[in-house]
């Protein structure tokens, strides 16, 4: 089963993402910090999601970058052009010890340039007026691009994966098995994928996992005001964000412990944006939280939020994570979090909204089944019991207009 087709359900929750969010950015590297946010199922389980975010890293001083740029026919028009000015603002951003090779991918994926070299040198300029020439058609199979990328990488710097696009592998859709094992060679090789998403349409559902498992981060072009935020400006925060050093935790324990948690395994963690664990469990009084590997430990004491019920979105996340053995977390960054949250309240609403006009047009059968989709997204959703009380309101005078008008109502099926 393929990632996408996998999280179909959850899909619409990550829909808005790109309408809501101008960058997905990464900030500025401050003190150690840790917050959680519950929900707790009237009667049943406690969901969570953690926050963690390091203190300042020792960053490395040379980083090689592989730039996967998206040649498919989405990329055409405008798109292009803003991609094509993020893109010079990164190489113009980057520090003279970097180095950089550039791919094009769509169906196939191919090398601009035959090595690595400095962001402003001859090559790269070269390489740079060949994309310029490329022509955007077809589709685009990224997991073959991130692989060639990942294959470049030389082993003895510092390194990064730039992917510049919309993340829709409509040419050949990744399979979880194939995902998990393509992540966990990036992670191995220390390599974080940072993503700038452009096109009409983004799949934040995948960008936003590559960065949850690896380390990078994620920025959307959708609304960015060019008036505040310049594309160069966007490249230099990807510059920024692409030379930020990383910890790649192998162990990460909770006192007092809980039942699970997600991603599996224990996501990277920067100084200039929140990881986020999702979890499941009961959570009382103070929570310590310590993580260890690479030869260090930090620790984060932690009082939970009371549970509150907009935070129901939690159980969605927890559910897409859980369908692909912990994987699918693709909330990189709290900035992430908060659009989740109000994309499924946004989701919840429509549902409401469709289960009034279902009474109103005295469809009591859909408009039941439109409370029980609403009651499984939010079980504590006043609105949902306002139209189920119309819904019975409306069956018993039905009812006693068909006992006086002498119907006898159709007997039920056994």
């Amino acid at each position: 089963m393929d990632l996408l087709r996998n999280l179909t359900d959850g899909a619409c929750l990550w829909a808005g993402l790109m309408a809501c969010c101008a960058t997905c950015a990464a900030g500025e590297p401050g003190e150690p910090a840790a917050s959680l946010i519950r929900y707790e199922v009237p009667g049943g389980e406690t969901f969570f999601a953690l926050a963690l975010k390091t203190g300042p890293l020792p960053a490395a001083e040379q980083r090689d970058h592989a730039i996967l740029f998206d040649t498919s026919a989405s990329q055409a028009g405008a798109h292009r052009r803003q991609a094509l000015a993020v893109l010079d603002g990164f190489l113009a951003a980057l520090g003279k010890t970097d180095r950089v090779r550039l791919f094009a991918c769509d169906v196939k994926v191919k090398p601009l340039a035959d090595d690595f070299f400095p962001p402003q040198s001859a090559e790269t300029r070269e390489a740079v007026t060949k994309l310029q020439r490329i022509v955007p058609l077809g589709a685009t199979a990224m997991q073959p691009a991130l692989e060639a990328a990942l294959k470049s990488l030389p082993g003895d710097r510092a390194r990064s994966i730039l992917y510049i696009g919309d993340g829709m592998s409509t040419a050949q859709l990744i399979q979880v098995p194939e995902l998990r094992a393509l992540l966990a060679r990036m992670r191995q090789a220390r390599a974080p994928v940072h993503s700038f998403a452009v096109g009409p349409r983004t799949d934040l559902q995948l960008l936003g996992t590559l960065a949850e498992h690896t380390g990078g981060v994620v920025f959307v072009d959708a609304l960015v005001d060019d008036s505040k935020t310049p594309p160069a400006q966007v490249g230099k925060k990807l510059a920024l964000a692409a030379g930020a050093a990383v910890f790649y935790p192998d162990k990460l324990s909770l006192s007092p412990e809980t039942d699970r948690l997600a991603p599996v395994p224990v996501p990277p963690l920067r100084a200039d944006r929140d990881s986020i664990i999702l979890g499941k469990g009961r959570l009382s009084g103070q929570v310590k939280v310590t993580v260890s590997g690479e030869g260090r430990a930090m620790e984060w004491t932690i009082k939970p939020a009371a549970p509150q019920p907009g935070n129901t979105f939690l159980v969605r996340l927890w559910g897409m994570a859980e369908q692909t053995g912990g994987l699918a977390v693709a909330v990189a960054g709290q900035e992430l979090v908060s659009y989740s949250r109000q994309e499924f309240e946004e989701q919840v609403q429509q549902l409401v909204a469709m289960g009034r006009r279902a009474v109103a047009a005295r469809d009591l059968n859909l408009a039941e089944q439109i409370v029980q989709s609403i009651r499984e997204l939010d079980p504590q959703n006043v609105e949902a019991e306002t139209i189920l009380s119309a819904v019975q309101n409306a069956k018993a005078a039905r009812d006693a207009l068909d006992r006086k008008s002498g119907k006898t109502p159709a007997a039920k099926p056994r």
